[in-house]
Parts: C-alpha cells; structure tokens; sequence
C-alpha cells in the first residue's frame, strides 16, 4: 500500500506507464512510492536485488511490479524494457536512478571503473537507444536521471564516481538539446547526501553531507514535482546552484575550496583520496564516534585512585592482640576472634561496593559521552527498523559500540545493535508537535553547528 507521498495524491501521471530502476531501495524505493501515489497506471520497480524490488513493488496498491536486471549489461536493459512493455505497454517515463560507487582514484582496478562507468552512464545510454525512437513516434516521453551534484561539482575520494555522473549529466544535456524538440523531456536529480544505503553509518554523510543530509522521501518528491514541471535540473540541496556556478565562474576559487573541503574532512593519500563521504563507505567508520577507548586496565588505575585516600587495612600480625583485647591464644587455632574478621570482612565490602559505584558513575559518564557523539543519550526513545521494508520498532538507546553501531534495547529486553541510518529519533516540529526524523538528520545539524 502507498504510504509515504500520500499527501500529493492526484492524477498528474493518470494512465502513466513508469520504470524507476534501482528502485528497491533509497531514492528509487521512494521514488516508486511518490510516483505511484501521483496516479501512475503501473510502476516498473527494478532492481538488481530481486527480493528489494518485490518488496517495494508490494507496496504499491496494485499498480507496482519488480524486475530484477542488472543494469551494467546491455542486454538486460534491452530485455528489462521489453518485459516491462509487454506486460504494461510502452513507457512513458524512465527513472534512470541505480548508480554505484568505487573508492579511490586513479589506482582503482580498471573492472571497477568500467563496471561503475557501465551502471553510471551506459544504462542512460542503451536505455534512450531503445527508447527515445519509441517515445518520438508517440509524440513524447520523459528521462529522469539521477545524476547527483557529484556530477555539477565533484565527489571528494572517488574519481570513479565524479568521471561518470559528470558523463551522466552531459548525457542528459545532450539528450535535451538534441530531442528535446522532439517531446523528449529531461530532469537530472542532482541531491548532495541522502540517507541511503551509500551513506550508511556516515554521520551527516561525511563531505556530502556540509549542507544537511536530507531523507529518501524529500528528495524524491523534490524530483517528481521536477518531473512533472518538465524542470531540467533538480537540485533537493539549492546550496549546488551557487557551488556550479562558483565552478564556472572563478574556478581557482571553487578549486582551492575544494582542496580546504578535502583536508578538512582527510588528507589525500596516494593518487587516491578515500577521505569524507568515501572513506566512510569503504570503513563504515563513524567519524564522530571513536571506539569506546577505556580498558580493564583503565577501570583498574581509575578504581585504584579513587580508594587512594582512604586507610589501609589492619591485618594483625600473629604475634600482635587481637582488637577488643581477646587474646589469640586463647581461642583454638581454628577460630579467629570474630569482631576482628567480621570488621575486615565489612571495611572490604564497604570499600569493594564504592569502588563498583564509583567505577559504574564512571562508565556511565563514558557511555554518555560517547553517544553524545552520535547525538543520543542514554535511555533516550528512539525507533529502529532492519530494513526499509520492515516496520518500526520502538527502542531505547544504552551505548556505542565499539564499531561504531548504536546498542539499544528493544521491547523485549533484546539487545539490538545498529548503524545510525536504521533509526528514528524524535523532534519538535511545528506547534510543538513530536515527529520522529531520521538520526542521521539529528546528526547533520549537530555537525553543522560544530562547524559554525
């Protein structure tokens, strides 16, 4: 059932035969949702991840249906537009959303460069060769292509990534100068950083994320009010319309930002620079959660110095009267004088008991920093799912992990541990009221505010 997009129900696209491919997930899961709720007559969910796209297709009120097809082939982009027009006719609109990364720089192997150039680029390509000469004899159809401001500006750590969504964006220049009279009509969604699988566990997506990282489902009603405004350029981030035209302006100036954008987030290494954005993908290390640092050892030294102070235990020498003035030999060898024992045995527990609330104000203290970090406290409510199809789980947060996941526990006393992209947390929207938000956008404002 179409949830989310609800609101902008209506019959824009009545009739509509659509296909969003990557759609089993992020920007063309939500894509699927808000196109299906604008009145398409069928949406073509497909994904190179059979199950991901069946599952968005369910949630389609009848209109959705999966494809699995691997995009950086061209015989399965000829073959998934032919099912997709056998079993719903032609295709008005072609959501060319899947895109992939590769780390690195000029070192990355040439299989990954061409496999990222093939999804990146060719699958726009081999799609208009099939489809555009269709289209122009209908009188018209439309390209969305998400292009990513990666491809106005660049992507910091991965060259790869910036080469081929700079090619995508020419590609859908071209395709609009050379077609569009023709009634080919192109949009190019252009986002920074997007709560997706790309930018999980990344706090406020890393060097994609300085202006705010935004929810799925922003962005795709941002592209499908585009789309159906017959809009060229998307851009959910409106800080990229003044980056690209910095670029062309006064680029020694875009430049030198960029180089002062890439120190500050990782130096380069080699000819390939895996900081920012990239170097959370390749680690899936949070930069602003550290590992937990305190040891056994640490505890001990703490414990240690916390009972510095106080008085050493009187263990009486054989030779030495028992307290009380008992004489030891007095009493047979096998019995101690009782007080005595009884005073170390409670000066010991006394000691031990304030050591262990000392050491757990302490721990807690850490836990509280630590998920400071990440934008939480302990106890706090949140929400978690495990996928994007499953429902939310209510939740409470107890700690960090030292992998930089978030320990929660859940209704049923289970532990769950999870990147910051599964959960929800709540905020104060308008009239006071709670709504719940992705932590990951928690965490880009704490960020930008750091940074001010």
């Amino acid at each position: 059932m179409v949830t989310a997009g609800d609101e902008l129900a209506g019959e824009e696209l009545a009739g509509k035969v659509v296909a969003v491919t990557g759609g089993g997930s992020g920007i063309g899961e939500a894509l699927s949702r808000h196109l299906a709720a604008r009145g398409a007559a069928a949406v073509a969910v497909i994904d190179i991840n059979d199950d991901a796209a069946r599952a968005t297709a369910a949630r389609l009120a009848g209109v959705g249906s999966a494809y699995c097809a691997d995009l950086s082939v061209e015989s399965e982009v000829d073959r998934v537009i032919n099912a997709v027009t056998s079993a719903h006719g032609p295709i008005d609109v072609w959501c060319s959303n899947a895109g992939i990364l590769a780390i690195g720089g000029a070192e990355v192997p040439t299989d990954q460069w061409q496999r990222t150039w093939d999804v990146n680029v060719m699958a726009h390509v081999w799609a208009a060769r099939t489809l555009v000469p269709q289209m122009i004899a209908r009188g018209g159809g439309q390209f969305l292509i998400t292009a990513s401001a990666a491809g106005l500006l660049t992507q910091i750590g991965s060259a790869p990534y910036s080469v081929s969504k700079h090619a995508a964006v020419a590609f859908g220049e071209w395709l609009s100068i050379t077609h569009g009279d023709q009634g080919i009509d192109v949009t190019l969604l252009c986002p920074q950083a997007v709560a997706t699988a790309m930018t999980a566990g990344i706090p406020g997506g890393g060097v994609a994320g300085v202006d705010g990282m935004l929810g799925p489902d922003d962005v795709a009603a941002a592209a499908v009010e585009g789309l159906l405004a017959r809009q060229f350029y998307v851009l959910p981030h409106p800080e990229v319309a003044t980056y690209a035209q910095r670029r062309v302006t006064d680029p020694e100036r875009w430049l030198a930002g960029m180089r002062r954008l890439q120190a500050r987030f990782a130096p380069p290494s080699g000819t390939g620079n895996t900081g920012g954005l990239a170097h959370g993908l390749a680690t899936r290390a949070m930069k602003l959660a550290p590992p937990i640092t305190q040891t056994d050892h640490d505890t001990s030294i703490a414990t240690r110095r916390a009972c510095r102070d106080e008085p050493a235990l009187h263990e009486p020498a054989p030779h030495e009267p028992a307290l009380h003035g008992d004489d030891p030999a007095d009493a047979p060898a096998d019995d101690k004088p009782p007080t005595s024992t009884t005073k170390r045995t409670s000066s010991n527990s006394r000691r031990k008991a304030d050591a262990d609330r000392a050491a757990a104000d302490r721990a807690a203290a850490n836990r509280a920093d630590e998920l400071a970090r990440v934008g939480l406290t302990p106890g706090e409510a949140v929400r978690f799912r495990r996928r994007v199809s499953a429902r939310w789980i209510p939740a409470t947060v107890e700690r960090l992990e030292r992998d930089g996941s978030v320990g929660l526990r859940d209704p049923k006393g289970a532990a769950v541990a999870l990147t910051v992209d599964r959960i929800e947390v709540r905020t104060e929207g308008p009239r006071g009221r709670l709504l719940w938000e992705p932590l990951t956008a928690r965490l880009a404002r704490n960020e930008q505010l750091r940074l001010l």
